[in-house]
């Protein structure tokens, strides 16, 4: 704490160490309250999917989704690999339903399970 206090200080002067200290406890509150609303957000959205539902995902929802980078993605699609995805002009969209069909193509199956 104290490295990072001193990487503050000049950017809070005028304030003494307490308050410096104190405004960084806030802040690394904020970020991790934010940081939890998020992960609860996208906990939610991905529960509430339906397979069936004609949804249209861009690639950073997709991204939110599957755990892959915007860069990766973008990779796969160069190379034609990857998720299936419509191009409208410089719009990429991906259907929900062939997202999820490539999630579960890639399920590994553990110890003979047949689930």
């Amino acid at each position: 704490m104290v490295h990072l206090a001193g990487m503050v200080a000049p950017l809070l002067p005028g304030f003494t160490s307490w308050e410096r200290g104190f405004k960084l406890r806030t802040l690394f509150s904020v970020l991790e309250t934010r940081t939890h609303e998020k992960e609860v957000n996208l906990m939610q959205t991905s529960s509430a999917l339906n397979p069936s539902d004609d949804r249209w995902l861009n690639d950073r929802e997709v991204s939110k989704l599957t755990g892959k980078s915007l860069s990766s993605l973008r990779n796969a699609r160069c190379r034609n690999e990857g998720i299936p995805y419509y191009k409208d002009g410089r719009r990429i969209a991906y259907k929900l339903a062939d997202v999820l069909d490539y999630m579960e193509g890639r399920r590994v199956v553990l110890g003979g399970d047949e689930q």
